[in-house]
């Protein structure tokens, strides 16, 4: 395949080579901006959803600051303003279902709009939750209004009448209670309304409860007398409770809505952050992708662009070189071989314009081959006089300049030899006569030092009886410590028991004391006999240290002298060896009576060389007649070629 192309490419112009390789790396580069813009498309396209589904987001969160106002107020603007903005969100979801593709992120969007739905449920279950509670509190308001009039009226009723003054005073401040505790129990009814607390409700019941107990033990306590006006106060307030009751009812219920859509709002906002999620997830997928494209796409670009220009280059300088490479054959002469051009191109023209050229210097240089060959024979018969000449005059020079030489290298060696032979005379005398004197001195060494280590041995082993007779000592120094506190205490009973004797135990008191201050002296002089006898036993041993050292020291000195009576025997053995080198310089000369000889023979050689190089200069000026009446021949031929 890649012969065939490269065929096909041989016959193509340059012109049209450089077009199409050109042309070939201007595709890449579009090649590769198509990439880039799909992949940042691909990009923008997945932010642009993300700013969406981020818009959604945004309109979830508003509902729970809608809710809350709504929650507060009870107002239709506020409700309203909640439906507006689930309208908005499921219009963002028709638009952003539009744009999703992938049944994971249609399966997101439907569960939002599916909670969405239930939301927007919820939100219609509180609004007539929250129409109902405020009716409720619009009657629980009237309510306590008529029973407070009713209570008023019944004041009024028991102040005008006359009998029975002590209950009536009695029931006046009970009814006077009752005031207090519609009052409290309107505010806790407020409180309720205003947190919708459970335990606050409860307290509010609780509180009606015993309002209505308050006044039911107040008409039980009448005895039958009518109270009208009590009695309707009493039924007001039993519906009171009621009405509490429901507005309790529907606080509850309100309440309970309002957690349904917390978690349906919790739902929502994290089924929209799985989308975002999901599509960060995607988007950071087609990065990579497009960077992977990107890459991809370059490196074939590079890798394409390289064949490429290396097969241009290759087709345009492969040639080229081939017919740098004639040239550089034709210049230094060698006109041997051809070169087979199958090529159209203009490297083709070139190479058959040299290939011709080749064959005509061919034919030049054939019809000087002949007259060549007679030019060498004659210059090849020169040429060995020559070096027969060239030969004998530098092997005159070579065995003159031995000659001389070896005479000076035979006259120094003489006066060496004399001066060797008396310096060595005298030297191995002297060697021996130290030698020996040496030998002499070691051996006295020797013995004084193995005297000097019988001796530190000696002293060692009296030095380590001293420390066996000191640590003796310390023993016994340990009995008298001991005997001395035994005595110091039986000083001290005998002092108790004279004590106890009274006046009769008082010289015996006296001797007592003598006898514990003795003791006392005694241990006290044992302990500075103990110190004095601690520190000999350290000098003691330091001592042996210091002895059992030099001992040890002594005994490297023996080994040390024995070594140097070794080279002292070395020595005497080396001045035998310069008198046997004595008699090899002898030989030496003789050897030196043989160089004269070889001197002589060399002188010989010189005189015959000699002969021989002139007889050789007759040869060669023949041999350069002949020369030269070729020389004449090969100039006519050159004469041919145009300079």
């Amino acid at each position: 395949m890649f012969r065939w192309l490269s065929n096909c490419f041989c016959n193509i112009r340059i012109n049209a080579k450089l077009s199409i390789g050109f042309g070939l790396i201007l595709l890449l580069t579009v090649v590769i901006a198509a990439t880039g813009w799909y992949s940042t498309h691909s990009i923008i396209s997945r932010s642009d959803k993300i700013s969406q589904i981020s818009n959604i987001n945004s309109l979830i969160s508003s509902l729970g600051t809608q809710y809350a106002q709504y929650q507060r107020h009870h107002s239709q603007p506020a409700a309203t303003a909640l439906f507006q903005t689930l309208d908005t969100i499921e219009a963002q979801h028709l638009q952003l279902a539009s744009l999703l593709t992938a049944p994971e992120e249609r399966q997101l969007l439907t569960e939002q709009q599916r909670i969405i739905k239930d939301y927007r449920a919820h939100l219609s279950r509180i609004g007539e939750s929250f129409a109902n509670r405020d009716a409720e509190f619009t009657t629980l308001d009237s309510t306590i209004g008529l029973a407070s009039k009713q209570l008023n009226d019944a004041v009024n009723d028991i102040v005008r009448a006359s009998e029975n003054a002590q209950q009536n005073v009695i029931n006046l401040q009970a009814i006077r209670q009752l005031f207090q505790s519609i009052q409290q129990l309107m505010l806790q009814v407020h409180d309720f309304d205003y947190t919708n607390e459970a335990q606050k409700g409860r307290g509010a019941l609780e509180g009606i409860d015993s309002i209505v107990h308050a006044v039911d033990n107040i008409l039980g306590a009448s005895h039958g007398e009518p109270q009208p006006n009590l009695q309707r106060a009493a039924q007001t307030l039993a519906q009171y409770n009621q009405h509490l009751q429901r507005f309790a009812h529907e606080v509850a219920s309100s309440e309970a809505a309002g957690k349904q859509l917390f978690e349906a709002s919790a739902q929502l906002d994290a089924l929209n952050q799985q989308l975002i999620d999901y599509q960060a997830t995607k988007r950071a997928g087609d990065v990579r992708s497009a960077q992977r494209m990107i890459v991809v796409s370059l490196i074939v670009a590079i890798v394409l662009g390289v064949l490429a220009a290396w097969f241009i280059t290759r087709q345009i300088v492969q040639p080229l070189l081939q017919t740098l490479a004639l040239a550089e054959r034709i210049a230094s002469g060698d006109l041997s071989q051809d070169i087979v051009v199958d090529r159209q191109d203009e490297m083709g023209q070139l190479q058959r314009s040299m290939q011709r050229m080749v064959v005509n210097l061919r034919n030049l240089v054939g019809n000087i081959s002949s007259s060549v060959k007679q030019i060498a024979g004659a210059a090849e018969r020169l040429s060995n006089v020559a070096t027969q000449t060239s030969s004998g005059i530098h092997t005159q020079k070579s065995e003159t300049e031995q000659v001389a030489s070896a005479m000076n290298e035979m006259v120094a060696t003489v006066q060496e030899v004399a001066r060797n032979a008396q310096q060595a005379q005298r030297a191995a005398l002297v060697a021996d006569q130290q030698a020996c004197a040496g030998e002499d001195v070691v051996g006295q060494v020797i013995e004084q030092i193995e005297r000097q280590a019988i001796e530190t041995g000696k002293s060692t082993a009296a030095m380590s009886r001293l420390k066996e007779q000191s640590d003796k000592i310390g023993t016994v120094l340990d009995v008298i410590r001991s005997v001395a506190m035994q005595t110091n205490l039986l000083a001290l009973n005998a002092a108790i028991e004279a004590a106890r004797a009274g006046d009769s135990g008082r010289g015996f008191a006296v001797v007592a004391d003598e006898v514990r201050s003795l003791a006392q002296r005694t241990q006290q002089s044992t302990e500075e006999i103990e110190e004095l006898i601690i520190s000999l036993q350290d000098g003691t041993a330091h001592v042996v240290s210091v002895m059992e050292t030099s001992r040890a020291l002594t005994a490297s000195s023996v080994d040390l002298t024995r070594q140097a009576g070794s080279s002292l025997e070395e020595i005497t053995r080396t001045v035998s060896t310069i008198q046997q080198m004595n008699l090899q310089i002898a030989t030496a000369a003789e050897q030196q009576a043989l160089v004269a000889h070889d001197i002589n023979r060399s002188v010989l050689s010189v005189r015959d060389i000699t002969q021989r190089t002139a007889s050789a200069s007759d040869h060669t000026a023949s041999s350069s007649v002949e020369l030269a009446n070729l020389g004449k021949q090969l100039e006519h031929i050159v004469k041919q070629f145009q300079t």
